[in-house]
């Protein structure tokens, strides 16, 4: 009876195991991993039209995860994941598809066999994500909680932050249309001079920050929630998929603390014959425009949040209305 008992204890430790290490992935859906890079045509055709018709079909039972190959220093472990699947190096190529133990390559593969494979694997039960991609170097850039639940930390974060941001850019542009607004800002003015250089200090070290990541290729520390290592690894992350957004960032940043200095501490009012107070205040409010933007992308399609980038987002905000150029201006 001891013997039994003992047999089940054990049987039941081995589960639990299990379910925690090699299962993490494992659930009713199947999971796929597509490696793909932004300079291939193939896999804009797969991502843009053989993708979207198919996760229709299958919905919530089915769960991609999208790995941007855009680095040299990706290659070699890309080709070492590629012959683990018993792929050779010259047969390697974007786009590549793992569903389970099975490697679809090219578009005419992955619409050919990809909506069997998903059938199948959910008749057994659903697919679990590939043990050999989270073995792999390229683990860093897979979020494990997002990818199993279909949902993020930081969700409410962010969608909060979407709000803050268009509320904000709609106040601003009223104001040049309803000067009365402008009083419920006014107590800002005093301190003005002040909260623009810390503000922009703060938004410049998270970019640089950033960029550190991008340029080293390392993980970043998330605080609050997780995410921000798969936000900066999106192929949303690049311009183009070439220039990074934090570089383009820390430029915003430098551009707006000289334009502040021109326009506001040397009282140099005028560039081109066009108000440098309304030059600086509309470059703000087209990056709080593109800030609206990669956030609502974040909530719906990235399905992450970078903590990193949401402040910096609020920062811009924020420096919108400092740099309002009817503030004061009565």
């Amino acid at each position: 009876m001891k013997f039994i008992k003992l047999n089940k204890l054990l049987f039941i430790t081995l589960f639990l195991l299990c379910c925690k290490t090699g299962y993490a992935f494992a659930s009713d859906k199947v999971h796929v991993v597509l490696f793909w890079s932004p300079t291939c045509p193939h896999c804009h055709d797969v991502i843009e039209n053989i993708l979207p018709p198919i996760e229709e079909k299958f919905k919530d039972k089915l769960s991609i995860t999208y790995i941007m190959l855009y680095k040299e220093s990706q290659a070699a472990p890309f080709y070492k994941l590629a012959s683990e699947y018993g792929i050779e190096r010259n047969d390697a190529g974007v786009p590549f598809m793992i569903i389970g133990n099975k490697v679809l390559i090219g578009t005419d593969q992955i619409e050919k066999e990809m909506p069997r494979l998903i059938q199948d694997g959910i008749k057994q039960g659903g697919i679990p994500f590939p043990e050999k991609v989270l073995h792999s170097e390229f683990a860093k850039y897979v979020d494990i909680k997002s990818t199993e639940n279909g949902s993020f930390e930081g969700r409410p974060y962010t969608i909060f932050t979407a709000l803050f941001l268009s509320i904000i850019a709609l106040y601003s542009i009223l104001s040049f249309k309803f000067k009365a607004l402008i009083k419920f800002i006014t107590f800002f003015e005093t301190i003005r001079n002040y909260l623009i250089p810390i503000f922009i200090f703060i938004g410049f070290l998270i970019s640089v920050y950033l960029f550190h990541l991008e340029i080293t290729d390392s993980s970043g520390v998330c605080i609050l929630f997780s995410g921000c290592n798969e936000v900066q690894r999106s192929s949303f992350s690049h311009l183009f998929g070439i220039i990074p957004l934090a570089l383009l960032e820390m430029l915003l940043f430098v551009g707006l603390f000289v334009l502040w200095l021109y326009s506001y501490r040397f009282r140099n009012t005028m560039i081109f014959q066009i108000s440098s107070k309304k030059i600086l205040f509309w470059i703000n409010f087209s990056a709080v425009v593109v800030a609206i933007y990669l956030t609502i992308l974040e909530i719906f399609v990235i399905k992450a949040a970078c903590v990193y980038c949401l402040i910096s987002s609020i920062i811009l905000s924020l420096l919108l209305i400092l740099f309002n150029p009817e503030l004061g201006s009565n």
